[in-house]
């Protein structure tokens, strides 16, 4: 379960507790997502359980 907290075009934030306290799996998400064709920057914070992703929104969409 994943939970959305904010969208403006070009960045997104997603809070979910998958990641919460475990740094392994965060850097994991980090490396998975970087991956993404549009994908400019992945910073995963294992203390609050947050992702904020930005990205070019000529490729890649929130939706």
């Amino acid at each position: 379960m994943s939970y959305y907290l904010h969208d403006v075009p070009g960045r997104l934030r997603i809070k979910t507790p998958f990641i919460k306290g475990n740094t392994a799996l965060a850097k994991h998400v980090e490396r998975f997502l970087e991956q993404i064709h549009g994908i400019k920057s992945i910073t995963t914070n294992p203390i609050t359980g947050s992702i904020i992703m930005t990205y070019d929104e000529r490729k890649v969409t929130s939706k």
